[in-house]
């Protein structure tokens, strides 16, 4: 699924990663703990594409796809609702209007075609259910299923980290980078998260202090 081989990351002369290695197999749990400071965030930005190496090389399984929660999370202050903004990020949006702009044409055989594999992908994303999910995964998280209507903007900083965290869940992937993702949630909301972690096939590289 993941290896990495002698990793290494500076700032100017402030050595940040020296000579990382590990892999992480399909479907396994694993931890980064340690104080700040230490690499941490830096190592899953590498991981995510965000941020370059200076040395080292990354490998992943082909066709990975990987969800990454940053440990700042910055959703844009628009007029999306929460349903929305989940919608937008997991796919299941631009899916749907593309699949309604396609039923006007089914009679062309070549957009049937293109209507039916995307129609499948819809399915495969969870897209038939998706209402369901979020409000599940929301609930799970400590919001109540109401907000799912409620406008980005009006959420608190702790409301607006939690739907990112549900965007990220409910995308879902291969590999889940998630940077301190129980920054804002209460107890109940941990426990459901381990919970989350434990049953989900998707191999996860989680940090914590």
């Amino acid at each position: 699924m993941l290896t990495v081989r002698h990793l290494s990351k500076a700032y100017l002369d402030n050595t940040i990663l020296s000579d990382i290695s590990f892999s992480l197999g399909n479907g396994k749990k694993a931890a980064l703990v340690g104080p700040n400071g230490v690499g941490k965030t830096t190592l899953l930005r590498i991981l995510a594409g965000q941020e370059s190496s200076d040395h080292g090389s990354i490998e992943v399984s082909h066709n990975c796809r990987i969800g990454y929660l940053p440990q700042e999370i910055a959703i844009a202050d628009v007029g999306m609702t929460v349903e929305e903004y989940l919608r937008t990020v997991t796919d299941i949006g631009p899916l749907e209007q593309k699949l309604q702009t396609l039923a006007e044409h089914l009679t062309d055989s070549e957009q049937a075609k293109v209507y039916a594999e995307l129609e499948e992908e819809y399915r495969r994303k969870g897209g038939y259910d998706s209402v369901y999910r979020m409000e599940k995964i929301l609930r799970g998280l400590g919001i109540e299923s109401a907000a799912i209507d409620r406008k980005i903007r009006t959420l608190s900083g702790g409301q607006k980290t939690k739907v990112a965290l549900a965007g990220v869940l409910l995308k879902g992937g291969d590999l889940l980078l998630l940077d301190e993702p129980t920054n804002n949630l209460d107890l109940v909301a941990v426990i459901w998260l381990e919970r989350f972690i434990q049953d989900t096939k998707a191999a996860c590289l989680i940090v914590s202090h």
